[in-house]
């Protein structure tokens, strides 16, 4: 009826600087900003160590950081624009890749992560139509993260994975066109690229109680899709004054290339690729009504989402299953998932007063 498996508190202390500056004259604007600082870990624990252990209380673990960022606008003229922006940092790892196995020696090996990240970029405005297009490309290394999974026992785990790289790039475009005063149709599309970038030696398992059960490797996972989101999005949306009173829209929403999220521990053959979730679209509609209530502005508004019901997975997890001639696959079949939100609608009064 007490503490069972483990009994600590993790202290975490911040201290930083942040410094900008903004430089503008005509038709050219730009910026730069610095930032620096520091993150202290300290764990004490009351469950491991008796109180006289001169390790129930670890030592002060520091990781400097810093950022650098900057970036510069320049108008070629009234309609066309061209941006770009560049920076750099590192950041601490987190607390639970610093001290592993609920134990108070600090791991040697965890290190800041580090971004480098940059775009490119242009811009188009007019009275009818307002776009931009730019190209981004980050670079993500030494990240440190645990995944949670389940044996085949049942029981939970956790994968502690230190030194991870990867690499998120792609291109995006948005865009507003009027037509015409009553009418606005935007849209957007963004094309991604983002994937693991080296293979593991090891990766150590732990259970519920941080105990360590054993290790992986090599984990091959070089050249993998990041999962867990979708990497193609696309948006259309068409909004209508139909008179003063009343307004009406659609939305249209796309995702696709939306690979499942995995196991790390499963990637110790070559080769092996988690399950793509199925490529599914999605329309919503509204509409509001503004009126005098009692002499006062009123307004009625609904929303539907997910108009025409469409079944669709918005959340899914790889398995590796192993077939007659020793090889492995993650399928439909063998993966878990999450079932989208099937129709929904809302309505409401709002009466301003």
């Amino acid at each position: 009826g007490d503490k069972i498996g483990f009994y600590n508190d993790g202290i975490v202390l911040w201290e930083g600087g942040f410094l900008q500056g903004e430089y503008t004259d005509g038709p050219l604007s730009a910026f730069i900003s610095l930032a620096a600082s520091n993150t202290s870990y300290k764990r004490i624990d009351y469950f491991r160590y008796a109180d006289t252990d001169p390790l129930q209380e670890s030592e002060t673990v520091n990781f400097f950081g810093y950022q650098t960022k900057g970036g510069a606008n320049y108008n070629i003229n009234d309609n066309h624009n061209v941006f770009a922006n560049l920076g750099y940092f590192e950041k601490a790892p987190f607390f639970n890749a610093v001290f592993l196995q609920n134990q108070n020696i600090p791991n040697k090996d965890a290190v800041n992560e580090k971004i480098l990240s940059y775009e490119l970029g242009y811009g188009y405005r007019s009275q009818i139509l307002s776009a931009n297009i730019n190209l981004y490309r980050t670079s993500w290394n030494d990240r440190s993260f645990t995944r949670s999974l389940f044996g085949q026992n049942g029981n939970r785990y956790f994968a502690n994975l230190l030194g991870v790289d990867a690499l998120h790039q792609g291109v995006e475009l948005d865009f507003v066109f009027k037509p015409v005063k009553s009418v606005s149709l935007t849209g957007m599309v963004s094309l991604g690229d983002w994937t693991w970038q080296n293979n593991l030696d090891k990766v150590t398992v732990f259970d519920e109680n941080q105990a360590e059960i054993g290790s992986v490797g090599p984990v091959y996972m070089a050249g993998m899709k990041v999962g867990d989101s979708p990497q193609t999005t696309a948006a259309l949306g068409l909004n209508v004054n139909v008179f003063s009173d009343l307004k009406v829209g659609v939305d249209y929403n796309y995702y696709g290339n939306f690979n499942a999220e995995f196991d790390p521990t499963t990637l110790t053959n070559q080769g092996l690729r988690p399950w793509k979730v199925p490529n599914y679209s999605l329309i919503d509609v509204n509409a509001a009504f503004r009126f005098k209530f009692a002499n006062l502005d009123a307004s009625l508004f609904t929303n539907v989402n997910n108009l025409f019901n469409t079944e669709y997975i918005s959340d899914a997890n790889a398995v590796f299953s192993n077939l007659p001639d020793g090889s492995r696959v993650s399928n439909a079949a063998n993966s878990t998932v999450y079932f989208g939100t099937g129709r929904t609608w809302t309505t409401g009064l709002k009466v301003n007063f």
